[in-house]
């Protein structure tokens, strides 16, 4: 815990998030869902194992035990990461900042200068993108990020906030999800095989009789249907993913359209290219400086006069053309 007197940045964190280890993990608030989901596959593996793994090692060896548990690890380990790792949230502007940039909306008279206030253009490898204000963050985003409505913060390389691990889905945990929803494809596709191999075993030692093997056995057999149920949907999730990884777009770009008609500067060149962008590139750092200490803001206002004479300028420019 924080010591007397120092108040951590995760704790006076505005938006809707959750914070746990003294700010080392985050999450958003509505994670009942994912509560549900991790309890649910730790009920499901764990009955896999008791009623359906003893048979097959007897039967087979070891190897199929270990592999399953290998396998499952890989699902947890993917899985709290992804729902816990702070998924590139960007930090809202400080109180000197949004006072700066009200005083600069004041001066601001007609509707073109105020929306010279609340776009900018920048230059991505030699394409120009569009870079909006957030009302509610008071920042500009930088490319590529969007406000999430349900954990209330702009999220850095924004794809979606999925409500089965609790997060939002971003530049920091991205790799962790896409990694998790393959794994759990994979556990799912060799969970069935073992079922399916585990009742035809028990099929031959009674002679073939269906009947008296499912009377036997019934655990197994319906163990089938909530593995069966994970691989088809993790299954669609990745056919929906993966093309957009190749193409180095995400989901919310996708649902945008952003780079349909237009050039993506993000694109890395080639689909392995982008492939590896999304899953090897370093981890980007963390904005929040969630347990950093929380220092009296400074009480002077700085105005970027700089800003307001290019202001100035773009807008002389377009009564010129005119």
């Amino acid at each position: 815990m924080p010591s007397v007197g120092c108040t951590r940045k995760w704790q006076e964190h505005q938006g809707r998030n959750k914070f746990f280890l003294n700010g080392r993990c985050v999450s958003s608030r509505q994670n009942l869902l994912f509560m549900f989901t991790f309890s649910l596959l730790l009920l499901v593996m764990c009955m896999f194992y008791i009623f359906c793994l003893p048979f097959l090692t007897i039967k087979i060896g070891l190897f199929v035990p270990i592999f399953m548990v290998i396998l499952f690890l890989l699902v947890i380990s993917t899985m709290l990461r992804a729902a816990f790792t702070d998924p590139g949230i960007i930090p809202r502007a400080s109180a000197a900042e949004i006072s700066e940039y009200n005083l600069i909306k004041k001066m601001a008279k007609t509707p073109e200068e105020r929306e010279l206030l609340n776009e900018r253009i920048v230059n991505i490898n030699g394409c120009g993108v569009l870079v909006k204000f957030c009302i509610t963050c008071k920042i500009f985003r930088p490319p590529r990020s969007s406000h999430c409505s349900i954990c209330d913060n702009c999220v850095l390389n924004f794809d979606h906030h999925c409500p089965w691990i609790g997060n939002c889905v971003g530049a920091r945990n991205f790799r962790h999800f896409y990694l998790f929803i393959t794994f759990v494809a994979v556990t799912s596709f060799f969970a069935i095989i073992c079922i399916c191999l585990h009742f035809y075993l028990v099929m031959a030692e009674k002679d073939g009789a269906f009947l008296d093997s499912l009377l036997d056995n019934p655990i197994p057999v319906v163990l089938i249907l909530p593995f069966l149920a994970s691989f088809i949907g993790v299954t669609m999730m990745i056919y929906d993913h993966t093309p957009l990884v190749l193409k180095g777009i995400t989901s919310y770009e996708d649902y945008k359209c952003t780079f349909d008609y237009v050039r993506n500067p993000f694109d890395a060149g080639s689909r392995s290219k982008n492939l590896k962008k999304a899953l090897c590139s370093p981890e980007p750092i963390s904005f929040l400086d969630k347990r950093g200490k929380v220092l009296p803001e400074n009480p002077y206002i700085y105005v970027d006069y700089k800003l307001l004479e290019k202001l100035k300028t773009k807008i002389n420019n377009k009564q010129n053309q005119y």
